[in-house]
């Protein structure tokens, strides 16, 4: 199976693909990408995924994209590994929680992500009033999070899952990225430092491909 990535290990969307593939133990060829040379809009990427964006993955011809479309599939794929909830209403919690991030957390966070750290790359200067409504957003959905994993070691109650990864990348990017403070998220917090402790998160931040 083929990842395409980008060649300085910064996309959130691909690290939460490569920790999915250390969790599972998938074999993966890994290929970077340089997004300044503007490898992701050529002719031939482009034919694998017309959106120009990464990651990608391309597993005995079939190309996928879209992080949390992948992440399902892999996880379904290696199956006995338990990263999907077996009954319906774990599914159900699990597609909820996959759709919240995508839609609001998420959101916010990568609005904030793009103005501080993407448009200086391309010389841009940040618009200060996304920031702002950004800013805000995530100041009213990381409580809802919060709220959520009090009383519990994983998002969905005992058994860790593709949301804990999915949302983990996340605020990861929260923190480490837009230096958001999660300390006075106590439940959060906690999580988050078991999930980035994993052997599995850990391998996958250390990893840096190069172009």
């Amino acid at each position: 199976m083929k990842l395409y990535q980008d060649n300085k290990n910064f996309s959130a969307n691909v690290k939460r693909v490569k920790v999915l593939c250390n969790e599972v133990g998938a074999s993966v060829e890994h290929v970077p990408m340089d997004f300044m040379k503007g490898e992701w809009q050529k002719p031939e990427y482009l034919a694998k995924n017309p959106m120009g964006k990464v990651p990608t993955i391309e597993d005995e011809g079939y190309l996928l994209w879209e992080s949390p479309a992948i992440c399902y599939y892999l996880a379904s794929k290696y199956g006995e590994r338990g990263l999907i909830p077996g009954d319906l209403r774990g599914k159900t919690e699990m597609i909820r929680w996959m759709t919240w991030n995508a839609s609001h957390l998420e959101t916010a966070v990568q609005g904030v992500a793009f103005e501080k750290l993407i448009k200086p790359l391309m010389n841009q200067t940040p618009d200060t009033a996304r920031i702002e409504t950004c800013t805000k957003d995530w100041n009213r959905f990381a409580p809802v999070l919060n709220a959520q994993l009090e009383g519990k070691t994983w998002v969905l109650g005992t058994s860790y899952s593709i949301v804990d990864i999915l949302l983990g990348t996340t605020v990861e990017t929260a923190v480490v990225g837009c230096g958001f403070d999660i300390n006075q998220y106590t439940h959060l917090k906690a999580w988050y430092t078991r999930l980035t402790t994993r052997e599995a998160w850990v391998k996958a931040t250390s990893h840096t491909p190069t172009a």
